[in-house]
């Protein structure tokens, strides 16, 4: 059976896929019914494309079948795939990223076109929920709003892992207080943070440019050792015995290569991409109750250097999309946290806002305790 090429697959159905893949995950009329079209990829057979009607589309969503359909197989087969289409890219993430599938929106206005605020309370780490968020931002920005991240002081313009996928342009600034590293020493997040950042530095800092492959060959017990730490922050249960035999594997099948350093180094960035895409879980097997009880008796002193900027900027007439941890706005079921909120809840009510939480157990779960919060909110559109 011959494999089916994307580019065959997208060509022998163009009608029905639309202009730039519109019509993909959308419902279109097939005979006297309408059924939905998906993209679907076998690694045998290659690609083609499929229409499900509703007995079919119940199977797919609560009993796992039709997988070849699934949009994460789709996403992770264009990564891989060597024929390259920036617009079905595009539609995929559109569809994978979807605001209505990743955010649960609340409101003290009817629409969010009608808001000046826009809150993101994010569970650190969670790459996807970020994806959607900077989407949402990059869709809804304007010229002359402003973007406000954790992590970097007041007034400091820098972007950092919250604001990766944002288009180059918007402006960002930080909202902390000048000490805000000092308030969270120790902390779990500030341990995910110091791990990203010896992650993002390892390949430079054991690998660098200037050796030649030899080199790095005699340098290889250092390039090891340093990995298995941090697969113990990200990944525990992972071997160090595994990770050795893994990179000195990779490193021996190098050496049949035109130009072997950089095809080591490449390998070695993907093994680093396999611990970052863990770190969600790394993070909250390492929030422990005390860590977050920690992390929740400082929330208040930063809090007051957040509504400082949100005033600030909303003196100068900016709308203001802030991110932030989900516990700077919501209550946690710890004495101190209450009090934590008093001035970022004051400071809400002066401004017609919207925020959009993560759709999940965990926001659902936090919600109980802020009944009185959400009561007064509208559930909107994001």
């Amino acid at each position: 059976m011959n494999f089916i090429t994307l580019q065959d697959c997208l060509s022998r159905n163009a009608q029905l896929l639309g202009k730039d893949y519109s019509q993909l995950g959308t419902r279109v009329k097939s005979g006297w019914f309408h059924r939905k079209v998906f993209l679907s990829f076998d690694s045998q057979k290659g690609w083609s494309v499929v229409k499900l009607g509703w007995t079919q589309l119940f199977l797919r969503k609560f009993l796992g079948f039709y997988k070849n359909t699934n949009l994460t197989t789709i996403f992770r087969a264009l990564k891989h795939s060597t024929e390259q289409n920036t617009a079905l890219e595009e539609r995929i993430n559109t569809l994978l990223f979807s605001p209505k599938k990743i955010f649960s929106s609340w409101s003290n206005v009817e629409s969010s076109s009608k808001a000046d605020l826009f809150l993101f309370p994010e569970w650190h780490a969670n790459k996807e929920y970020r994806k959607t968020m900077n989407r949402y931002i990059n869709e809804h920005y304007r010229e002359g709003d402003i973007v406000l991240v954790e992590g970097i002081p007041a007034g400091t313009a820098e972007r950092n892992q919250q604001v990766e996928y944002l288009k180059e342009g918007i402006p960002v600034y930080g909202w902390e207080p000048q000490n805000f590293k000092e308030l969270i020493a120790g902390s779990s997040v500030q341990k995910l943070q110091e791990m990203l950042k010896e992650m993002k530095a390892f390949p430079s800092k054991f690998m660098p440019m200037a050796y030649d492959f030899e080199a790095i060959g005699s340098h290889l017990d250092v390039v090891i050792s340093e990995f298995q730490k941090l697969a113990a922050y990200f990944d525990p249960k992972m071997p160090p015995a595994k990770i050795e035999a893994e990179i000195k594997r990779c490193y021996e099948g190098s050496k049949t290569k035109d130009n072997p350093r950089e095809v080591f180094q490449v390998v070695i960035v993907l093994l680093l991409k396999k611990l970052e895409d863990k770190q969600e879980k790394a993070f909250l097997d390492h929030e422990t109750p005390d860590e977050i009880e920690k992390v929740i008796k400082n929330v208040r002193q930063r809090n007051l250097s957040l509504v400082t900027e949100i005033q600030r900027y909303h003196a100068q007439g900016k709308r203001v999309f802030v991110i932030a941890g989900a516990a700077h706005f919501l209550h946690w079921p710890f004495s101190v946290s209450s009090s934590a909120l008093k001035e970022i809840h004051a400071c809400l009510r002066e401004h017609k806002f919207v925020m959009c939480a993560e759709k999940n157990m965990r926001t659902s779960l936090v919600m109980l305790f802020n009944r009185q919060f959400f009561s007064h909110l509208k559930k909107v559109e994001p």
